[in-house]
């Protein structure tokens, strides 16, 4: 049957500008949804962040139906939703672009969530272990995991402090408290401090130990900590990076 072209290239234009909007309205709306659901955990985090490659595949075909759509206009010379499919256009690249960026950033990470300075004798969870569900990853560290981080994370390690283990165990839970961790434990008698980390996004949960021990050579002491994600594999330097200022501000007491 012979269509008339000019309806046909209507009927393409309210289909694409359709398409285009309602990808662009999931684009925008769904990662926001996933953060929130997680953040008040109505939904986990990995769940939520699975909002992200959803997301994705409705950006490109966003951007596929305002390419076809501002193909048509221009064909058509007809202005009318040609400002409509560049705006949609706009928002699914940037969020491809945005998405793009923080994976290939994510690529330069080691596969590896769990950080300690003393690779030799890992501080022990005790009291967070109530805490783990039956998701969480394991504790024990393998010995790939423990070359991996020496290879990429040369500079963690166990900080020597002039202080004496009492004064380094309250300077430790200060610190752990005016970061914003979860203390749900502090034991000065055994110089263990374990927290809970709330990531600021999707509102992972990383478990935190602090360690203190004495320096009989010198009558200050040693500040060793653990820093693990509960779940996925890689964790974009984010527990390395917390004992790298947790160390830095301790050791940069005025």
């Amino acid at each position: 049957m012979w269509r008339d072209p000019i309806t046909t290239g209507r009927h393409i234009l309210k289909f694409c500008k359709r398409l285009t909007l309602i990808c662009t309205s999931v684009v925008v709306i769904l990662p926001l949804l996933g953060i929130a659901l997680a953040r008040i955990e109505l939904l986990s985090s990995g769940v939520g962040m699975l909002a992200l490659p959803i997301a994705s595949l409705f950006a490109i075909a966003g951007l596929l139906g305002g390419m076809i759509g501002g193909v048509v206009c221009l064909v058509r010379k007809v202005s009318t939703f040609l400002a409509t499919f560049v705006l949609c256009m706009t928002v699914c690249a940037a969020f491809l672009i945005y998405i793009l960026v923080s994976w290939s950033k994510g690529a330069e990470y080691p596969i590896i969530n769990d950080i300690t300075t003393d690779l030799e004798d890992p501080p022990e969870f005790v009291a967070v272990l109530e805490y783990r569900g039956e998701d969480s990853g394991s504790l024990d560290m393998l010995q790939h995991e423990k070359e991996i981080q020496a290879k990429h994370y040369p500079d963690v390690k166990t900080l020597e402090s002039e202080m004496n283990p009492a004064d380094a165990f309250q300077r430790s839970l200060e610190m752990a408290n005016d970061m914003g961790w979860d203390v749900i434990a502090a034991d000065e008698s055994t110089g263990r401090i374990e927290a809970i980390v709330t990531t600021f996004v999707y509102g992972f949960k990383d478990d935190v130990v602090v360690r203190i021990t004495p320096n009989h050579a010198t009558g200050g002491s040693y500040v060793d900590l653990r820093s693990t994600s509960r779940v996925g594999l890689a964790d974009m330097g984010t527990n390395a990076n917390r004992i790298r200022r947790f160390l830095d501000e301790f050791d940069n007491e005025d």
